[in-house]
């Protein structure tokens, strides 16, 4: 993994970010997490292919909790036209939980489709992104939803679910 890669994968948003902010912050953390599997994916050992791999399926299952529980709920509830995206999202959500819990299940070592179940991951992961970012930001931006406050709980949540998980890591 790059030095750059890891050493964002600590850093953390201050008080007071958007929940735009924010989240953009996490999905290009994952992507970097991403783009260092895929860089390594032919040569990298399997213990560390397994460790990074594991890395992501942490840093996917905090985002989509944060989403899931307080960001979607919160925009449906006040972006008028979020539906259908919100809807996208949710699913696009639980077929990445899906492939993310299998990844964190397996071994490259033992499952030989493992690194086509982490190319797969990160493409619905980037088609992720690509709709929140260039389809439903754009919306919420419009609104008045007091975004910083709404930041600030999803990185309350955040930190609970880091908890949760065994990790003080958090991909933001």
């Amino acid at each position: 993994m790059t030095t750059s890669a890891s050493a964002q994968t600590t850093a953390r948003p201050s008080a007071g970010y958007s929940a735009l902010d924010l989240l953009r912050n996490d999905h290009r953390q994952i992507l970097d997490l991403f783009a260092a599997y895929s860089k390594g994916r032919e040569t990298m050992e399997v213990a560390k292919k397994t460790t990074l791999a594991a890395r992501i399926s942490k840093a996917l299952a905090v985002h989509t909790a944060i989403e899931e529980e307080i960001f979607n709920p919160a925009i449906r509830e006040t972006v008028e036209d979020a539906t259908m995206l919100l809807d996208m999202a949710e699913v696009e959500n639980a077929t990445i939980k899906r492939l993310a819990g299998d990844v964190s299940s397996g071994t490259p070592s033992v499952d030989a489709r493992f690194d086509a179940k982490m190319a797969v991951l990160e493409n619905y992961f980037k088609e992720h992104v690509r709709l929140k970012e260039e389809q439903l930001f754009p919306k919420i931006r419009k609104t008045s939803l007091e975004l910083t406050a709404l930041g600030e709980q999803l990185a309350l949540r955040r930190k609970e679910a880091l908890i949760a998980i065994g990790t003080t890591e958090t991909q933001s």
